[in-house]
């Protein structure tokens, strides 16, 4: 689920189960921003009590990351991707994949939510993106509608 109601903060959440269905449906909800054309920032996340993805699964969502169309609109777009994980482990696999991988855009792993909306709006700010509202009151609103995700 792609939610842009506080763009150009897009906050993602990866469903419990990741499928070649549900990559593909990602892919059509960023279309959207695609189309737009305007700057934004990305948080993403997975649900709680989510599966970690298979190889094949990591495998689906890296092609559509480094598919010429993400490339190019990730990189003229995306300002910044903060990637939430709860586990280490799994923020250290994207820390060193980024050691040798360079997406088009600032990508960042984080223990928390909070700690990425942060790195995010900061990110926006720096960018000049106009936000839809004062940066304190969206980050409260954003954790409030993000909790019974996380």
């Amino acid at each position: 689920m792609l939610i842009g109601d506080y763009f150009p903060l897009l906050v993602q959440i990866q469903p419990k189960v990741l499928t070649a269905e549900s990559i593909a449906k990602m892919g059509e909800e960023f279309e959207v921003y695609f189309r737009r054309g305007e700057r934004y920032v990305v948080v993403s996340l997975q649900a709680k009590n989510a599966h970690s993805p298979s190889a094949t699964e990591r495998k689906l969502v890296a092609d559509w990351v480094n598919s010429p169309r993400v490339m190019e609109f990730g990189g003229r777009l995306c300002v910044a991707s903060a990637n939430v994980s709860r586990s280490a482990f799994e923020r250290g696999m994207l820390t060193a994949l980024l050691w040798i991988w360079r997406p088009p855009f600032p990508l960042k792993p984080f223990p928390t939510v909070e700690a990425a909306l942060d790195y995010a709006l900061e990110m926006a700010t720096g960018a000049s993106l106009q936000l839809p509202m004062d940066t304190p009151l969206l980050r409260r609103i954003v954790l409030e509608r993000l909790r019974d995700f996380i």
